[in-house]
């Protein structure tokens, strides 16, 4: 009878890969589960929401899940602020959502202030990088905007 005894190289490689899972399962986007849920995180801690409307059968939206919510500066970054996706073709709530907002196309990001009032939305797939910048651009006018009035 074969028994199968895992060498010193197997051992190791086991022991590094469970020493970097928690690492591994906290480098992603802290997606708040539900909408009511994003408006009441936002509005405690005085934060935007950014609301991403996919599709399950998007192209670019796929892609951003790949390239965008797994890039370590976009994951630092969605840290300051409230992040909520919903996918207007299989969920309850995306559908609402979709509704609410006139979606017209996917991915949209609907960026909004902590009481849930639209500031902005981006339409389309982009890097991870420029939508950084165009999501800075956008909350920091927002809050310009905010003082001034």
């Amino acid at each position: 009878m074969f028994r199968y005894r895992p060498s010193n190289a197997a051992w190791i490689s086991l022991l590094l890969f469970l020493a970097m899972a928690p690492n591994l399962a906290m480098a992603q986007v802290a997606w708040v589960k539900g909408f009511d849920d994003a408006l009441k995180q936002a509005a405690k801690e005085n934060k935007f929401i950014v609301l991403d409307i996919s599709a399950s059968w998007c192209p670019a939206c796929k892609e951003m899940d790949r390239t965008v919510y797994t890039d370590k500066e976009f994951i630092k970054f969605s840290k300051s602020q409230v992040f909520i996706k919903v996918i207007e073709d299989t969920s309850s709530e995306g559908k609402r959502l979709a509704r609410k907002f006139q979606i017209e196309g996917t991915p949209t990001l609907i960026v909004l202030d902590s009481s849930g009032k639209e500031v902005d939305r981006i339409l389309g797939g982009m890097e991870a990088g420029e939508l950084i910048e165009e999501l800075k651009e956008i909350i920091q006018s927002a809050k310009s905007e905010k003082y001034t009035i």
